[in-house]
């Protein structure tokens, strides 16, 4: 992604599983948040039947010396 949304969480919101013979249509970026509690808080409010929502993490993870 765009410098902009590093170490950011990224809500995508992506469409519910169709029957076998439908394509499933593509997840899409619909949020950006600074905390990962933001981004639950969010999905909560907006929860449907017919989309799920996923969160990324976007920018440098930890770990190593």
């Amino acid at each position: 992604m765009e410098p902009l949304h590093d170490d950011s969480f990224v809500v995508y919101l992506r469409p519910a599983p169709r029957p076998a013979e439908r394509p499933q249509l593509p997840e899409r970026p619909i949020f950006v948040c600074s905390s990962y509690a933001e981004a639950r808080q969010f999905c909560r409010r907006r929860r449907r039947k017919t989309h799920n929502y996923v969160i990324r993490f976007i920018g440098d993870v930890g770990g190593g010396d």
